[in-house]
């Protein structure tokens, strides 16, 4: 007796095969989207992290900082000898240490690849979503002349994207009330 069938598969075969191919198809695109998901996630946060690092460093160079101070109008009292006559927080840009501006958030934002960008926007822009705001103060005594003070700066992170669901807790990756020495 013969077992064979020369019929080959039947519709109702073919049917279940087209099934489960689909079942697994559609898990592998799930956890396809998910894991583009989480490395959107990961590497943004990653760049807000670099380039907060980035900002810090240019704080901390005293050939920055000068080139800084001497380019914002707002910190004159800070090289010029002139005592400092604000006590509120001003913005400012940040140069790098060619005399460069490496950062002005009055014109810019960060993309997600950590590249300053152009169109950052408080109603959202998925192209230029982050901003780092900077800000310094003098820190002056209560009485007399504020002569040559420490700075109290913070750079205070924005997210502001349009459609994206990537979250960022920005407070993990901004720099609170750090404090520069004279020079």
């Amino acid at each position: 007796m013969n077992v064979s069938n020369s019929r080959g598969f039947g519709f109702v075969e073919i049917l279940v095969v087209v099934a489960i191919l689909s079942i697994v198809a559609l898990g592998i695109g799930g956890l396809t989207v998910q894991f583009s998901k989480q490395q959107q996630q990961s590497n943004t946060v990653i760049q807000a992290d670099v380039f907060r690092r980035s900002l810090i460093a240019l704080i901390v160079s005293n050939t920055s900082w000068d080139y800084t101070t001497k380019a914002n109008a707002s910190m004159a009292c800070l090289y010029n000898g002139a005592p400092c006559a604000t006590t509120t927080q001003q913005p400012f840009a940040i140069y790098d240490a060619s005399n460069t501006v490496f950062y002005d958030p009055a014109t810019k934002g960060i993309n997600y690849s950590g590249q300053v960008c152009d169109g950052f926007a408080l109603t959202g822009n998925d192209q230029c979503p982050l901003r780092y705001d900077l800000e310094w103060q003098p820190i002056c005594p209560p009485l007399g002349s504020c002569l040559n003070p420490q700075v109290l700066i913070n750079a205070t992170l924005i997210y502001k994207p349009l459609n994206s669901r990537v979250v960022i807790n920005t407070n993990s990756y901004s720099v609170p009330n750090m404090v520069r020495a004279p020079q």
